[in-house]
């Protein structure tokens, strides 16, 4: 969890990644899934920002991502 500088309840934003390794035999994987859910901006006196698509503002924005890698060992040089 991340906020601005005046700790604004309405300003948080929200970061959640897990991921997983594994192997099993000559298989191996790593998945991984996030998310982050960004709120408003605001002022040094409580005002909220306003949004500013032109400069790349992100407020009020959520990203979901999903990675997956898999890999198979065909001996013990090659993968």
């Amino acid at each position: 969890m991340t906020t601005g500088n005046n700790l604004n309840a309405k300003g948080f934003a929200y970061e959640l990644i897990q991921s997983a390794t594994g192997r099993k035999d000559a298989l191996d994987w790593y998945v991984s899934a996030g998310g982050v859910q960004r709120n408003d901006q605001f002022d040094g006196n409580g005002k909220r920002i306003p949004q500013d698509t032109s400069q790349g503002s992100n407020m009020d924005t959520e990203t979901y991502n999903l990675q997956g890698r898999f890999g198979y060992a065909l001996d013990a040089d090659k993968k």
